[in-house]
Order: C-alpha cells, then sequence, then structure tokens
C-alpha cells in the first residue's frame, strides 16, 4: 500500500492510492494516511471499504476521506539541519522538494478518478467526503483523489480575512448605519469604492456625510450587513440562504452593487423548481430580471402538466393574466416543438447546441428562418472534447493522434464560439518529443448572428460561456504515467494591440504517450475577482486617501482603514501622525529604511495580494526585509515561495547564505538538498569559494549529506539529543 501526494499547481492537490489486493468473499477494510504540504495540521486519513465481487466484473468500492483530529503542527523552530534521508517530503511543480509551514483548511471541492471511473464529485458529509468507486484491477487497485483548496494567492487569501476582521470586529468604524434599533459600523472609503451610491451620499453636501450617521428604514439588518460584508470581501456567507437572496438582490440594485446581483441571479436560478417557479416568475418580472424570467417560463413550459394544478397557478391567472398567457403560449410551442423533434425531451436537449446549461430551450421564434439558418450553422461546429471536472476547471484528453493531426481545435462548451487551437510543432518523421503550444484567438466572423431580444439563446451563444473571454489562471499538461504536471506560461504579445490572441507555451511533450491538458479558470468567485481589482484600482487612482508615506521623498498615497487591517506595525505609524495643513485630514508617515519601489510593492500587496515585480533581480530578498520590518508574514512566505521556486546552480550559494541568515530552515534545507543533488554544477561556480571562505559551516552540511554515512550517524545523534 502506498500513497504519493502531488501538487498541480498551488492549492491542487492529486493524491495516488495503490491499495493492497481485493479479497474474494470477506469484506476488505484498508487505511491510509497522508499530509498535504508536510503539514501535521493537513493530516487525512482515507478508508476503503470493499468485497471482490463473483459475479460482476468489477468491485464497488467505498471511499472515505476524513481529516485527522488533534494534530499539533509541527515544531517552527526546530534544529537547523536537514531533514532524514528516508523522509518525504512533496514534490513542487519544478521537481525540487520544500516543505512550507502553512496549512490548507477545507478543500471547496473533492473529487476521484480511477480506470472505470472518469471524473466524480465525492459526497460531502458533516465531516467527511464519501464516493463509491467501481474497481477492476484486484491485484492492485488504485484510486487517484483530487483535493483543491482554491486558486487564491497567500497574499489574496491574507487580504480577503483581514479585511473580513476589519468589518467584523468593527475596527476604527467611521461611518453607523442605524437599522431596526440595531447599530452596524463601516468605512467611508471602503464603501466608497465599492458603491457609486455610497460614494455620492458621503461626497455630496447630505446630511449623512456631515453626521457619519445613516439610517436605513426599507432593509433588514442582516440582509445590510451581509451586504457590507460582500463590499469588503466579495464574498456573502448568507448568500444561499432561500430567505435572503431575494431581499440581497433588492439591496444590491438599490446601492448599485451589479456583482453581488449576477450571484444572487445565479443562486436563485439554481434554487429554482416547480413549487417555486410561479413565484420567481412573479418576482424576476417585477424586478426586470430576463434570465430568471426566462428560466422560470421554460420550467413552468416544461412542466405545465404538474403546475396548471396548483393553487399560485389560479392566482396567477387573476394577479397577472399577461405572464400567464406567455407561459400557455411557451406550453404550446414546447408541445409543437416535441411533435417534430420526438418527445424524449432530454435526449433532444443533450444533442442541440442551442440549449443552456440548465437543460431547457429558450423563448424563441422557431418559425423563423433566420434561427433555422442559425441552428444549422451551430450543428456543424465540432462538439467540444473536454470535461468540466469543477466549475472552472476543464480537462482535455488528448491522444496520439491528436499529436499527428498537427492542429487541434478544442471547445470549452457547446456555446464557446471562440476554440482553443492546440499547436504541435515536430519534424516530420522524427520521434524527438513535439513542441505544444495552446493559442486562443476572438475574431468577428461570428458576430454577424441575428442578436435580439426575441433571439436570446443565440444572444447567449453569440456572446458564449462566462470563459469566453476570460483567461485561464493555469493551464499545464500531465502524462498519464507521470505525476508531475508541466505548466504552459503565457506569453506577451506585443504586436497584438487589440489583444485578440493570447498563446501560452510552447513547452515539449513525447510524441508517443497520450496526455491530458487542464484549463484552470481559478476557484474566485465574481465578488473576490471584482474586489481584488477595485482595491488595485483604489490605490493605483489614489482615491479617497487619507494618509501620505514619504519614502525617500517619494510621496504615495493609501488609506488608514485599509492599512491599519493589514499591518499592526504600519497601523502604529499611521496612528497619532499629524496632518497636513488643509481641508483634507491626511496623515504624513515618513519612512526612511526601505526603497520606494520596494514600499510600492509593499503597497500594492497590502490591497491586491500581488507582487507585479518580484522578479526582477534582487527584488524577493528586499522584499522580504520590508515584509519582516513592518510584520507582514503572508509577504515573506511569498518571497520565499519565489526564491525557491527560482533556485538555480547560479543562485544556491546566495539563497544558502541568506536563508541561513534569515533563519528559513525548509528553503535552507531545500537549497542543501539541490547542492547536494547537483554538486559537480553548483561548486564549479564562481561565488562556491565565497562560500568555503566566508561560510565554512554551510560547506561542512553539504559535505556531511554527500556521505550517506556521515549523514546517517549525524541523524541519530541528531535524534538522540
Amino acid at each position: 500500500m502506498s500513497i504519493k501526494v502531488d501538487e498541480m499547481r498551488r492549492g491542487l492537490f492529486k493524491i495516488s492510492w495503490t491499495m493492497e489486493g481485493l479479497g474474494h468473499d470477506d469484506v476488505t477494510i484498508q487505511k491510509g494516511v497522508f499530509q498535504i504540504n508536510n503539514s501535521a495540521r493537513s493530516t487525512y486519513i482515507v478508508y476503503s471499504r470493499s468485497r471482490k465481487p463473483s459475479l460482476i466484473d468489477y468491485a464497488d468500492v467505498c471511499i472515505m476521506l476524513k481529516k485527522k483530529a488533534n494534530q499539533l503542527e509541527e515544531d517552527n523552530q526546530q534544529q537547523m539541519s536537514a531533514a532524514p534521508a528516508d523522509m518525504k517530503t512533496p514534490v513542487c511543480k519544478n521537481g525540487r522538494t520544500m516543505s512550507f509551514m502553512d496549512h490548507y483548511e477545507t478543500p471547496l471541492f473533492v473529487w476521484v478518478e480511477n480506470e472505470v471511473l472518469v471524473k466524480n464529485a465525492m459526497m460531502h458529509l458533516e465531516d467527511a467526503w464519501q464516493i463509491f468507486v467501481p474497481i477492476t484491477n484486484y491485484n492492485e487497485p488504485t484510486v487517484t483523489l483530487y483535493m483543491d483548496f482554491g486558486s487564491n494567492s497567500l497574499g489574496q487569501t491574507r487580504m480577503i480575512k483581514d479585511f473580513a476582521e476589519l468589518f467584523v470586529n468593527q475596527t476604527n468604524c467611521d461611518v453607523q448605519f442605524r437599522i431596526q434599533g440595531i447599530t452596524i459600523g463601516a468605512h467611508v472609503v471602503i464603501l466608497s469604492a465599492r458603491s457609486s451610491v455610497f460614494a455620492a451620499m458621503f461626497q455630496c453636501d447630505m446630511q449623512e456625510s456631515r453626521t457619519k450617521k445613516v439610517v436605513i428604514e426599507d432593509i433588514e439588518p442582516e440582509v445590510f450587513r451581509q451586504l457590507l460584508h460582500y463590499l469588503y470581501t466579495g464574498t456573502c456567507p448568507l448568500l444561499k440562504m432561500k430567505s435572503i437572496t431575494q431581499d440581497l438582490f433588492v439591496a444590491a440594485d438599490k446601492y448599485d452593487i451589479d456583482t453581488l446581483k449576477d450571484e444572487c441571479v445565479d443562486i436563485l436560478l439554481a434554487q429554482l423548481e416547480i413549487k417555486n417557479s410561479i413565484g420567481m416568475l412573479i418576482w424576476s418580472h417585477l424586478h426586470s430580471i430576463t434570465t430568471l424570467f426566462d428560466a422560470s417560463i421554460k420550467c413552468i413550459a416544461t412542466h405545465g402538466s404538474t403546475i396548471c394544478f396548483l393553487p399560485e397557478w389560479k392566482d396567477l391567472t387573476h394577479d397577472y393574466p399577461d405572464l400567464c398567457l406567455m407561459a400557455t403560449q411557451q406550453m404550446m410551442k414546447n408541445k409543437i416543438h416535441g411533435s417534430v423533434f420526438g418527445s424524449d425531451c432530454e435526449t433532444e436537449c443533450e444533442q442541440d447546441p442551442l440549449v443552456d446549461r440548465t437543460g431547457q430551450y429558450e423563448q424563441v421564434d422557431f418559425t423563423d428562418e433566420r434561427y433555422n439558418q442559425t441552428k444549422i450553422l451551430m450543428q456543424e461546429m465540432p462538439i467540444p472534447t473536454s470535461h468540466e471536472v469543477r466549475p472552472g476547471l476543464f480537462l482535455i484528453h488528448l491522444t496520439e493522434n491528436d499529436i499527428k493531426k498537427g492542429e487541434q481545435n478544442v471547445y470549452l462548451r457547446k456555446c464557446d464560439f471562440y476554440p482553443y487551437t492546440l499547436i504541435f510543432e515536430c519534424l516530420e518523421g522524427s520521434q524527438e518529443p513535439v513542441m505544444l503550444s495552446l493559442i486562443k484567438c476572438q475574431s468577428n466572423k461570428m458576430k454577424t448572428l441575428p442578436v435580439g431580444s426575441k433571439y436570446s439563446d443565440l444572444a447567449r451563444a453569440n456572446q458564449g460561456s462566462k470563459y469566453e473571454d476570460d483567461q485561464p489562471e493555469f493551464v499545464w499538461i500531465l502524462h498519464n504515467k507521470e505525476q508531475k504536471p508541466t505548466h504552459l506560461k503565457l506569453q506577451c504579445n506585443n504586436d497584438d494591440v487589440a489583444n485578440t490572441k493570447r498563446t501560452w507555451g510552447p513547452v515539449k511533450c513525447p510524441l508517443d504517450k497520450t496526455f491530458d491538458l487542464w484549463l484552470d479558470f481559478g476557484t474566485q468567485t465574481l465578488g473576490e475577482k471584482t474586489v481584488l481589482n477595485e482595491w488595485a484600482n483604489l490605490l493605483i487612482q489614489q482615491d479617497f486617501t487619507d494618509v501620505e508615506f514619504n519614502v525617500q521623498g517619494e510621496l504615495m498615497g493609501a488609506h488608514s482603514p485599509i492599512i491599519t487591517a493589514s499591518s499592526s506595525v504600519l497601523a502604529s505609524l499611521v496612528r497619532g501622525r499629524p496632518t497636513k495643513g488643509n481641508k483634507k485630514s491626511v496623515k504624513v508617515v515618513h519612512i526612511g529604511d526601505v526603497e520606494p519601489q520596494v514600499f510600492q510593492q509593499v503597497l500594492h500587496y497590502i490591497y491586491t495580494g500581488r507582487i507585479p515585480l518580484i522578479e526582477e533581480d534582487g527584488m524577493a530578498e528586499r522584499l522580504f526585509k520590508a515584509a519582516d520590518t513592518y510584520g507582514l508574514e503572508s509577504l515573506k512566505e511569498e518571497c520565499t515561495r519565489f526564491v525557491f521556486a527560482d533556485l538555480d546552480e547560479h543562485n544556491v550559494v546566495d539563497t544558502l547564505i541568506w536563508s541561513y541568515k534569515n533563519s528559513l530552515f525548509s528553503l535552507y534545507d531545500s537549497a542543501l538538498n539541490f547542492a547536494v543533488q547537483n554538486y559537480a554544477r553548483v561548486s564549479s561556480q564562481p561565488d562556491w569559494q565565497n562560500l568555503i571562505d566566508n561560510h565554512p559551516q554551510i560547506c561542512l552540511r553539504v559535505s556531511q549529506l554527500m556521505d550517506p554515512l556521515v549523514s546517517n550517524t549525524l541523524a541519530k545523534e541528531t535524534r538522540g539529543t
């Protein structure tokens, strides 16, 4: 029995579990234990319960995954020494190993695959995940689990958490909302940046802008609290509660928060069913929500024989006769359509490229010639070969025949008009590895399709799916018998002024092997993406600033609520500072121990969780020092990760010295292992002599690791002490 953990991309782990052989008649129970990121706080137990059948050709194995409880985190202050040779650490995408001290909480998605089951999500129980998996290989049964903890970087996760705590803890609020006797505090700069209504309220000469007290009379306290939480973090904890979603939409509409409105509509579409379809139809009509209105009409028309006998149908005919007429007309169109195309509505929906995600037909005029011409055109398009494993993660299985074609178009979804093009470049008759590139082009050739209110399904098809104009955050290939993914980097094309062409790669891939291509659009919600972009714009445009950092003569504006939420050190510098002698109350903070460019990256990280210039020479090390000065632990971790990912024979000596001086134990051990494994190349570098002369203790450690006998002896002595 063996378990191997591989990281596909940050936050997505592949767990390959090879179990022992299955018994013939007796029930076989097996157990395995593994860690995510080599962290004891992220230890999981996986169980299997199976019995080899005697009559059928596969075994139905119950797989259960749960987190191990009562585990203490490994001691961060361990002695600086290399790990024992037999100790396994997770393998990162560049093939090197490193154990970080951070851990992951609860996975957002868990699914499983094996030789029979292509992909299926595991059922989430109260404290575990469970699924039944068919297995045909009784001697060495293998199950592959995928655990996705989200694609947010450490900085983005930290930023969203800091903003949530800023609101929940009601820290330094400068505006108070009074709702039915309950007071909820907030921050003017954050509300103004996220809502044009709030911006107008606090900038204009209104009572609210003078008193910083606002009375809310038409929204429930919990609904307004969820609205504010969304403005701070881009997430809404109670969004999926049926009793609150519609009220949240109304509140979002009042304060002009379009992304929250869109997310509410998505939730309502998922909640749509027979018993609430009439209510949804009326509510969406009153609030002019076209997508929900169309879906409600379709649901009523599809299940008309049931809905017509509901009490709500009688009320609909009496109070909203026009809506009742539209629903009845759609029922008749469905009946006519069924007699033409067949009575099996579900089968027809699966085959028709014009069907939307709910598997229902849009309300269109089937007798219109333009519709029929467009339908024929769309049916001639290739059916997409991709499989959506989870929302936003697409898997494309490529064979040797695909490679030999030289070029292959792939549609992620049936409604996409702009395919991804795979380019395989190799010499004719050569068996050398081919170069794989992924290209996404957008053209205007399909814009001639009729788009209008009567053709809502064609309009949606012309716009494509929600991934049509977006680009994947991660692209990688994975060979069937290999565990380490090869990532394709997005290339910059300065000649593409219109930004209509994007290229990933090229990377080498074997000519005689099948492999999987993964396109990951990330796990960020629409709200999270929006809030990250708006905080970046807030910093770049310098709107509503109330703090000014004077960094060696260069002025940089900022916002005190955001600064104080992110760094206690910067918060202490901001508090009590004198203000400029003008109408705006702007506090001035002088920074003399950090370069302007480095401090600018610190601010950008605080606002967005991203570091644009980290790839510049020495930027990671300088940022680490600044992060240490201002108590930004997550930024220190990001810098450490970058240095590790960039490790090679040219910089390993500098990395050894730097990690040793800063007590970065994991990075130091990884650099030691890299130096040992590549000793011939590393020792030939010019700076190796500098290491011998000025840091003999590091050289001694390398020499000890080079001799297995010395290494084992040292390991025993260390364990003995």
